[in-house]
């Protein structure tokens, strides 16, 4: 049985199976393969029964029959050749020719009301239809029809004399067999025909099916992505809110903080006498919280102090006030600047941006263990003729792939802990950036490079260019 099924699959592989990937090409491809193989069989088995019937026959033997039937075995194994290498509209053609030859050789012969002769035009039509087009059945049609009417005048006229002693013979178990034959033709064309349109009609039908079930868990996702969008929505106009309640309390804050801040200022200028480290650093710190307080009030005001600073002052300063935090952590801040560089802006921004790099800095070594080595933060600052560029450098617990592309977005945070990080920090440090000082700002992170945030800010090169003329300019002496 097994050997019997692959006998059945390799002569389809090799005899039947179209090359073809279109549906309808597959289709009519398939039933010419067909016709082509069994009027292969049928031609080559008349070939062999006509040969051994003019060998036994007692007059001389007709060539010219066993010549007609060789070529016209010949003509189908070309097409059959020609067929499985997918032209099987040429071939279509051909059997159609054939079989157009043979009705009207028959009607020429034998006259237009020959039974099989009318049974060969209704074959020749409806194969026509099937494998080739539409248009071509029609085409076809009309051209018999008027062939057959042509034939029919002219041997009504007398102008053709067709052999019509078959009508004396009567009806002969040689035609039951050609009917049957033609028929049988038609019916199994039809047949093949009609189940592969059935077929293309259950895969369209499995199509749409699959279409609406996939339309309809499409609608489902939409929706479910829509209430997700909805919720993410909510969530942010509620953070919103909160961060609008913080910025109201804030300024309340800021106004209650002033007033004692300006009170211990004055209190500590009272001890400027004293030559104490400890007197003079509370000091500093005092002045640079209300720098910010004065800042942030001006912020809250929608007001900015555009200055000219210098970077080498502003981040010592920044250093300095974050140098606490960053004992405690065993964290050490190396700074490394060749000169003094420039910029144009707000410097209370610079400082907020540059100490919101080190406090993170400092953060990412938090599960850093011992073991790893020594906790350091670097901090470069280099120049060209236009851009001032600062790194901050940390060998901490790193940046994701994932993380990267969102750590500057807002309400985005790395950090596990709600209470230190609010996902605000990042964003407002590229808003300065690229507002306060034209410039950019970004990151990698790498386990053998660390992370690494790197800032490019538009230099300040006002003093250096009047430097320049005065060191360039002539001066006449009257």
């Amino acid at each position: 049985m097994h050997r019997l099924s692959r006998f059945r699959q390799q002569l389809y592989l090799r005899l039947l199976k179209p090359v073809g990937t279109n549906t309808e090409t597959y289709r009519r491809e398939f039933i010419t393969n067909i016709m082509v193989a069994s009027l292969s069989v049928i031609a080559s088995l008349t070939f062999l029964l006509s040969i051994r019937y003019e060998l036994f026959a007692a007059d001389s033997m007709d060539v010219v029959s066993i010549v007609a039937n060789a070529i016209f075995l010949s003509v189908l194994l070309v097409g059959w050749r020609l067929s499985r290498r997918g032209h099987y509209v040429v071939v279509a053609s051909i059997i159609v020719s054939l079989l157009v030859l043979a009705t009207l050789q028959l009607t020429l012969a034998y006259g237009f009301e020959l039974p099989i002769a009318l049974l060969l035009f209704a074959l020749s039509i409806v194969v026509t239809g099937i494998l080739l087009r539409t248009r071509a059945a029609l085409i076809t049609t009309g051209l018999l029809t008027l062939v057959l009417l042509v034939i029919a005048y002219a041997q009504v006229t007398k102008r053709l004399h067709p052999n019509l002693d078959w009508q004396d013979l009567g009806f002969q178990t040689e035609d039951a067999i050609g009917f049957t034959a033609i028929l049988s033709i038609i019916s199994i064309v039809s047949w093949l025909a009609n189940r592969e349109i059935d077929r293309a009609l259950r895969r369209a039908l499995r199509s749409e099916i699959d279409l609406e079930a996939e339309r309809d868990g499409l609608e489902i996702k939409v929706l479910e992505r829509t209430r997700e969008l909805e919720e993410t929505q909510l969530l942010r106009t509620m953070e919103l809110q909160r961060f609008a309640e913080f910025g109201r309390l804030s300024a309340n804050l800021l106004h209650e903080v002033a007033n004692p801040l300006t009170a211990a200022s004055l209190n500590l200028e009272q001890f400027t006498g004293r030559k104490s480290q400890v007197i003079e650093q509370a000091r500093q710190n005092i002045n640079h919280i209300e720098r910010y307080v004065r800042a942030a009030r001006k912020q809250l005001q929608h007001e900015s102090s555009q200055i000219r600073f210098s970077v080498k002052t502003e981040l010592e300063q920044i250093t300095n006030l974050i140098l606490p935090l960053a004992r405690t952590n065993q964290v050490k801040i190396n700074i490394r600047q060749t000169s003094n560089y420039w910029l144009y802006g707000d410097p209370v921004h610079f400082n907020q941006l540059l100490g919101n790099l080190l406090v993170n800095a400092i953060d990412a070594y938090e599960a850093v263990g011992e073991s790893l080595g020594p906790k350091i933060i670097e901090v470069s600052v280099t120049a060209d003729a236009k851009v001032v560029i600062i790194t901050v450098k940390d060998w901490g617990t790193g940046i994701s792939k994932l993380q990267l592309t969102k750590v500057f977005e807002q309400f985005y945070t790395t950090k596990s802990s709600t209470s230190r990080g609010m996902g605000i920090g990042l964003a407002m440090v590229k808003r300065f950036v690229e507002v306060d000082f034209s410039g950019s700002i970004s990151v990698t992170s790498s386990a053998k490079a660390g992370t690494v945030f790197t800032l490019e800010l538009k230099r300040d090169t006002t003093d250096d260019q009047r430097h320049f003329i005065s060191k360039n300019k002539k001066v006449t002496i009257d």
